[in-house]
């Protein structure tokens, strides 16, 4: 698919001044068509003069991955009919990429890797990151994160602990209010250990206490029945994981992760919070 796109490539950009065989064409002009990006940076547009033949295969292929990722509109890395049409009018009369990049996300914590296994987390669902509230461990408030999150779905929450662990949890369910005591049911809760790049589900037994809440001001909320929360202390972030809890709540391959980095015993720890971040999850 590739070579032929790359064949059909230049075919087009040149109009009328290729023959058949882009190989054996003459020469492409400059102005003929420019591609944009949605940014309306240049993708491609042919220097002043130059024959194909000087298309090394690296450029080729460059261009078709290019023109293949902005308008491989499903995703499943081929070209239908539809995309291809508007590869022609792109590539014949200029315009914007269909595919509208993800905005840059804003995080200290979350690697390109981190986002990529999100991503697979998400069931493959494009998404970006809008964040809510962040802090080091000096400047730690369950109150004002209380304010950022109250009514928000989608919640993403990420913790790096003084050991150096990236964890984190996922909740689809908005939290409708800190003013009482109470669970939120979420199927599709989630928590991370990013540090070890798995993701462990809510088991759908115990859905309905995905999400606890607590009234307490310096608390921030709880996943999974007390498996992992975090708290300021006088300022200080905590984080806190009861392994036992959360293999009861997300699955027993918990027992072979060590999502804080404390290596002490014990089946539940209270380890310093080095940096935290929270993000509402917006679906492309």
């Amino acid at each position: 698919m590739k070579l032929l796109l790359a064949g059909f490539v230049i075919l087009a950009t040149a109009a009328t001044t290729l023959a058949n065989d882009f190989v054996n064409a003459k020469t492409l002009k400059a102005g003929s068509f420019k591609l944009t990006d949605i940014n309306a940076e240049t993708v491609f547009a042919p220097p002043q003069s130059m024959a194909a033949a000087d298309f090394t295969q690296a450029e080729l292929q460059k261009y078709v991955d290019q023109l293949t990722e902005c308008y491989d509109v499903d995703g499943n890395e081929s070209l239908n009919k539809t995309e291809l049409l508007k590869v022609v009018q792109g590539v014949l009369f200029g315009g914007e990429c269909p595919n509208k990049p993800a905005a840059p996300v804003a995080t200290d914590l979350l690697t390109e890797t981190d986002l990529a296994n999100l991503k697979t987390w998400f069931g493959g669902k494009s998404f970006t990151l809008n964040k809510l509230y962040s802090a080091n461990n000096s400047r730690c408030s369950g109150a004002e994160w209380k304010k950022q999150v109250v009514g928000k779905s989608d919640l993403l929450i990420v913790a790096k602990t003084s050991y150096g662990k990236v964890l984190g949890a996922y909740a689809k369910s908005a939290i409708d209010n800190f003013s009482s005591y109470h669970f939120i049911a979420d199927s599709e809760a989630q928590i991370f250990s990013f540090s070890s790049a798995q993701n462990f589900k809510i088991l759908s037994s115990q859905s309905a206490r995905a999400m606890e809440i607590w009234t307490q001001q310096n608390w921030f909320v709880d996943f999974g029945y007390d498996s992992l929360f975090w708290y300021d202390n006088a300022g200080a972030c905590i984080t806190r994981y009861d392994e036992n809890t959360a293999k009861n709540y997300f699955g027993s391959t918990l027992k072979h992760i060590n999502m804080t980095g404390y290596t002490g015993a014990g089946s539940w720890v209270e380890v310093s919070t080095a940096a935290i971040e929270t993000f509402q999850v917006v679906f492309n």
